[in-house]
Order: C-alpha cells, then structure tokens, then sequence
C-alpha cells in the first residue's frame, strides 16, 4: 500500500479553494454549443479515403456517429451539408474517444482543422435551428 493512501488531500488547502467533484462537473452542461442531427460523410486515411455515411451529429467542435468498427485512424476527415450553407463543409478531426454502445462502436472526434467560412456557415445554422426549437 503507497503511503498517499492514507493521507487525506482533500483536507489541504493547497489550491486556496474547494476542489471541484466530477458529479458537479456533470450536472452542469459541458458543451459550449449544442449539438443537432446531420449526415456525415466520413474518410478515414488508413482505408484509403474510402468515404463512409453515417447518421451522426454535429457542433461547433466536433461531431459524433455510431459505427459498427471503430476508425483505424485518429485523424480522419468529417464532411457534411447544412441548408444555409450552398457549399459543403470539411473539416479534419481527431478522434478523442470510442465507446461500445449496444454492438456498435460510438465515435466522437473534436475538429483540428476547420475553415473560418464553414466554421460561420455552421454556427448560423446551428443558432437558427436552436433558436426556432426554443421559440
């Protein structure tokens, strides 16, 4: 047994204020933008760039989909439409976490490389379709 086992940390006062617990954390909402139902089409460079559609969703900092196999790459290339927009919006992610789900793999990935002009494209259409739900 480590000898930190017995000391109770949560008794010092080094950080000057209380410690924060992970079930507040989760109360409270983590995302700075809400997340809505989109197609994506996903490539993923160690299978050649094939692309592949999922039913997933989308925000401004990255998106998420259920797969039946994970990625093979951490950096994969997210593309999807919005109706504001007339172009397609693409954008590099990196893949930050993968969970078994019910038989199939849940993919979620922040983006690393997203163009300004798809990045407002996204937030507009992310701020119409919120605003008429809570109107």
């Amino acid at each position: 047994m480590s000898r930190r086992a017995n000391v109770e940390r949560r008794r010092f006062d080094a950080l000057g204020e209380p410690l924060e617990r992970n079930r507040e954390r989760r109360a409270e909402e983590r995302r700075a933008t809400p997340r809505l139902p989109q197609r994506l089409w996903i490539a993923d460079p160690v299978e050649g760039g094939v692309e592949k559609v999922f039913e997933g969703e989308v925000g401004l900092g990255g998106a998420s989909w259920s797969a039946l196999f994970p990625p093979l790459s951490n950096e994969l290339e997210v593309r999807f439409r919005v109706p504001t927009s007339s172009e397609e919006l693409r954008a590099q992610a990196k893949v930050i976490a993968l969970q078994a789900r019910g038989g199939e793999t849940h993919v979620r990935v922040t983006f690393t490389d997203f163009a300004l002009k798809s990045e407002l494209a996204l937030a507009r259409y992310l701020d119409e379709r919120t605003t008429s739900v809570a109107a």
